[in-house]
């Protein structure tokens, strides 16, 4: 509430400017608050991939009437659990057995429409679409870019013989905006050190 946003107000004045907000909050914090701030960020991540389904949806019905497959991404259950109940659409989550995994993926390859899959969900899968899907919404992104980039791969993996195509759905709003830098970074310092 009020407390969090003086707080706030008062780093950020501290910090010399908005490029620095990151080091300053950690550095202000005391381990709970950080755990605190983290959570609340957490929280606010998955309300905002929840805010994004409208335009993803929109897209989906666009792909489904163009008869093309879809996977759709999100770091988040609510999305995946939001398209689970459509028609010829499949899911994958970390709670799945890996039996379920499977399944859902020879579903997906043989009839449905669309596959949507959280992080933990896809961890130790191999998309076999042998190109009948080349197409990626990720509704939100992971803090780190080798794991988004290993979502991507999915696709690029055995039998893939189109181009693959990413979409991310990026919102106008704060917590996008840091995280898209966040990733900005880490992508520069990878690409630096000759790990891109």
């Amino acid at each position: 509430g009020w407390a969090l946003k003086k707080l706030l107000d008062e780093v950020l004045a501290s910090a010399g400017g908005e490029e620095h907000i990151e080091q300053a909050l950690l550095g202000a914090l005391g381990e709970a608050e950080r755990l605190k701030v983290e959570t609340m960020l957490m929280a606010a991540r998955g309300a905002l991939a929840g805010a994004k389904m409208p335009i993803v949806l929109e897209m989906i019905r666009e792909h489904e009437e163009a008869g093309e497959k879809l996977v759709v991404f999100s770091c988040h259950r609510g999305p995946v659990e939001l398209l689970k109940d459509r028609e010829s659409w499949e899911k994958i989550e970390g709670a799945d057995s890996r039996k379920a995994r499977e399944d859902a993926q020879k579903r997906f390859k043989e009839e449905g429409k669309g596959l949507a899959m959280t992080l933990a969900g896809g961890e130790g899968i191999t998309l076999h679409c042998d190109g009948a899907c080349a197409t990626m919404i990720r509704v939100d992104l992971h803090w780190n870019p080798g794991v988004n980039q290993q979502v991507v791969d999915r696709l690029h993996r055995v039998g893939q013989t189109q181009m693959v195509r990413v979409m991310d759905i990026i919102a106008d709003h704060p917590v996008d905006a840091i995280v898209h830098r966040v990733l900005t970074e880490k992508e520069k310092l990878l690409h630096a050190v000759g790990l891109d």
